[in-house]
């Protein structure tokens, strides 16, 4: 039994090394979510989901390959139901305290024209861009949202559309006061820390893997460097996710 963000994974017969760490569901929609951990040994993951615990149907990661930050982005789905899934992580099934994990479908908004995006680039401390690794965004108390980097570390975050904590209704993010805390979930590679406003997110500066940025003060930064034990996030970040643990 492995603690993974507060929910209890089991798979006895499993190595440690496949187990899932630090499981986040995000940008949960009226037709789609994502969800994302990493595993300290490159391995194949996917996910099985369905509309009963039962589950029943496959969702493999865009690319394939083994790896050690999964990232599967689930959508065709049907507004405010209800999903169960399992994780398949070196072909052993994982579950939460022996059931599905569960998230429920927003339900359907019209869509608001603006664009407002977070973008960046996260690097490694070899100053190499960081490939594939996850960018959490939380806004205040909205919903948590994410994105992979591509094969330049770049990342890009659109919350024009983001939605509160209970997904009924937008959430309304002002420029200068609303908080934004970036965290870079790199696995091996390491995480990273930034705390910032909606004004000063287009772009942020270079991210390192295993540093702290704070951009609150008219955009200037302060910068510590993280220790390089293993970190996870603070228990108050994904206070704005939306799922259920059954």
């Amino acid at each position: 039994m492995y603690l993974v963000q507060q929910q209890q994974i089991f798979r006895l017969s499993a190595s440690p090394t496949y187990t899932p760490n630090d499981l986040r569901i995000t940008n949960v929609t009226d037709s789609s979510f994502s969800v994302s951990w990493y595993t300290d040994t490159n391995t194949t993951a996917f996910i099985s989901l369905g509309q009963s615990p039962s589950l029943g149907t496959n969702y493999f990661e865009s690319d394939t390959s083994s790896k050690r930050i999964h990232y599967i982005t689930v959508d065709d789905l049907s507004p405010e139901t209800t999903y169960y899934f399992s994780i398949t992580s070196a072909g052993d099934e994982f579950l939460n305290s022996g059931i599905p994990w569960s998230v429920t479908t927003a339900p359907t908004l019209s869509p608001r024209n603006s664009s407002e995006i977070i973008s960046g680039q996260v690097f490694t401390k070899l100053n190499v861009p960081a490939v594939d690794v996850v960018v959490y965004a939380q806004i205040g108390s909205a919903q948590l949202l994410s994105a992979k980097t591509s094969k330049s570390g770049n990342f890009l975050l659109p919350y024009n559309n983001v939605r509160d904590i209970t997904l009924q209704s937008y959430y309304e993010v002002e420029p200068n006061t609303s908080s934004i805390q970036l965290f870079v979930q790199g696995g091996p590679l390491g995480i990273a820390n930034v705390q910032t406003y909606p004004a000063f997110t287009q772009p942020i500066p270079d991210i390192i893997l295993g540093e702290s940025y704070d951009y609150r003060e008219s955009g200037e930064t302060t910068r510590d460097t993280l220790p390089e034990a293993k970190i996870e996030l603070p228990e108050n970040f994904n206070q704005g996710s939306r799922f259920e643990i059954d």
